[in-house]
């Protein structure tokens, strides 16, 4: 308590000290979140606050935020008891940084990204709660407009991912370098040491180390980029491993016809809690998250864009992964045309998903077409959306169901948006007055210049959610939420 005194004290000092000053830059946001979930097994009530600060002052950057969620709500898990490690404080960022010609170093609380984040990324993911930001220093350095230099070092925060339990404190010491020798091309080189504490003895550490290398070319007509990454895992491991990732794509662009390829292959990478995998389809899913059991994954993707003029415009993608013994597969097929009129537009989807896991005997099969209008014409512009999900499930028995899903949206003033759906889920038509009914609203209204209040009321059955602007992914929910946006 007395430390997060301290950091409040410093940081409201420094803001006034500064204020005096010239060239002088506050901001910062609010947002209070207040949920009743109307479960059985649930507090009900949960309330959480989140501050963030920064200050800006010539090369010269401090920053912070606080969170306190009281209790601490799982969206994807009720509580029906309150225990004292459910009240949660913590300081969620806080950060020193120093930015001077082409120069930034920064100690705190940091993300980083090497090339499409397979060698390392580490970030902070809202939507899926997971955290694998670092606690340390962070520097990167330009030269000559061509070369850039970058490195960090820092400890995990959190639990990682596939460990499941409270080891913080991993470190990760990392370097990178892209270098530009024409406009045409750039190289970049990773090195990675990920030191993870061992699962049966937390006071020593299992080795990985990461080496990766990416190239990409650049022209008027065409993309490519292709990157290899090689992990080793070793020393106090009870099961050392190498492993390896490539992800290679190509774009072409003939006028109005854009053309994509990519490929991949994983092999042993799936351990690696700082690696962030490109899926390469258009469901955004490895097949990792469908057959963890599979230690690899190859894929292709091939993708078509057309707009032969500014009324119309064609996607199709399609996408293939499979394990090295072909007894785990992911198919992804997806197609959008959208036609613009003078008043409207009407955008019409279709989506097919079908995985195969032959050694858990699981088969899984999802067929979405769905229709969009956008009415901008009217006086009051409406979003109609409308689409239909037949999903097959072949796992210790076969099931199917259906679930149709309704969303008008429209701004009912100038500064006050509603959106409204309707989705259900049933077997067939014959059980559809038994089906199981979502129905919910949100509303978006602007308080003040800088003040947003969202109030959303009803049943939605989750996943990703697109509303008033926004897509994000969110776990089934009924009750009530009430969101207020402060920045500055």
């Amino acid at each position: 308590m007395k430390k997060i005194s301290f950091l409040c004290f410093l940081f409201f000092a420094l803001s006034m000290i500064l204020n005096a000053q010239s060239n002088i830059i506050i901001s910062g946001e609010n947002s209070a979140n207040y949920i009743y979930r109307t479960v059985p097994d649930s507090l009900n009530n949960y309330f959480d606050n989140e501050l963030s600060l920064r200050v800006d002052h010539r090369h010269f950057s401090f920053g912070m935020t606080f969170r306190a969620e009281l209790p601490k709500y799982d969206p994807f898990a009720a509580k029906d008891e309150l225990s004292r490690s459910d009240l949660y404080t913590n300081w969620s960022e806080r950060f020193i940084q120093l930015n001077y010609d082409g120069f930034r170093l920064k100690a705190g609380i940091i993300e980083e990204a090497y090339g499409a984040g397979i060698a390392l990324r580490a970030f902070y993911d809202k939507d899926l709660n997971i955290d694998t930001r670092l606690e340390g220093a962070q520097l990167n350095y330009s030269i000559f407009d061509n070369l850039r230099i970058s490195g960090v070092y820092g400890a995990l925060r959190e639990p990682t991912p596939s460990q499941n339990v409270s080891y913080e404190g991993n470190l990760v010491i990392a370097g990178n370098i892209d270098y530009r020798p024409f406009s045409f091309m750039n190289i970049g080189a990773s090195v990675v040491e990920y030191k993870q504490k061992n699962i049966l003895n937390s006071q020593l550490y299992d080795y990985n180390n990461i080496f990766a290398g990416r190239i990409e070319f650049m022209h008027d007509i065409f993309d490519i980029n292709a990157e290899y990454s090689y992990i080793k895992n070793f020393k106090n491991t009870l099961s050392p491993y190498e492993g390896s990732a490539i992800y290679a794509n190509t774009n072409i662009y003939l006028n109005s016809l854009t053309l994509t390829a990519g490929y991949k292959r994983y092999e042993n990478y799936d351990r690696y809690d700082l690696a962030d995998l490109p899926t390469l389809n258009h469901y955004d899913e490895l097949l990792y998250s469908f057959a963890p059991d599979s230690k690899s994954e190859e894929g292709l993707l091939g993708e078509i864009r057309f707009a032969p003029d500014f009324d119309n415009e064609f996607y199709i993608s399609y996408a293939e992964s499979w394990n090295e013994g072909f007894w785990a597969r992911h198919s992804n097929f997806f197609g959008e045309y959208k036609r613009s009129f003078s008043d409207f537009a009407v955008t019409v989807d279709y989506e097919q998903l079908e995985r195969i896991n032959k050694n858990n005997s699981e088969w899984e099969k999802e067929i979405k077409p769905s229709i969009k209008f956008d009415l901008y014409g009217m006086q009051r512009p409406v979003i109609a959306s409308l689409s239909w999900s037949y999903n097959e499930i072949d796992f210790i028995y076969k099931s199917f169901y259906n679930k149709p899903f309704l969303q008008l949206e429209s701004p009912i003033t100038n500064n006050i948006s509603l959106a409204v759906f309707a989705s259900s889920q049933f077997k067939n038509m014959d059980y559809i007055n038994k089906s199981k009914l979502f129905l919910g609203a949100e509303l978006v209204t602007d308080i003040s210049d800088h003040t947003e209040l969202t109030l959303f009321l009803g049943k939605e059955q989750g996943g990703k959610v697109c509303r008033n602007g926004v897509c994000q992914i969110q776990a089934p929910f009924e009750g009530i939420k009430l969101s207020l946006s402060t920045r500055f």
